[in-house]
């Protein structure tokens, strides 16, 4: 049987993915925009929506934890905005994907 993972194993795993990314794409843009080297919208946008999964369910094991974190707005409401900010659509991610590891950072200290 696998070994269950504890929850700040999981929360410093997230943070450190989503940190990865960003960064890397800071690295390669310019001026904080999109340049060429960065991630298409439609490449961040997948690997944004695969990692925010994986933050919602994190944010359900806390809840069941006693720790509440509370996002400004649900997965299904981002991924509408993204839809109708096309245009917005990589700089929208990148602010949402800050705003969740944020939101983790503040955490991560009290469950350690």
């Amino acid at each position: 049987m696998a070994e269950e993972v504890k929850i700040e194993e999981k929360v410093a795993k997230l943070i450190r993915e989503g940190k990865e990314i960003l960064d890397r794409e800071e690295k390669n843009g310019r001026y904080g925009g999109w340049a060429p080297g960065c991630l298409s919208t439609d490449q961040i946008k997948a690997i944004y929506k695969s990692w925010r999964k994986e933050f919602d369910e994190v944010v359900e094991e806390l809840k069941a934890n006693g720790i509440v974190i509370a996002p400004e707005l649900s997965a299904e409401t981002e991924q509408k905005i993204l839809f109708f900010a096309k245009e917005q659509g990589y700089y929208k991610i990148k602010e949402y994907w800050h705003q969740h590891i944020e939101e983790l950072k503040k955490i991560a200290t009290p469950i350690k």
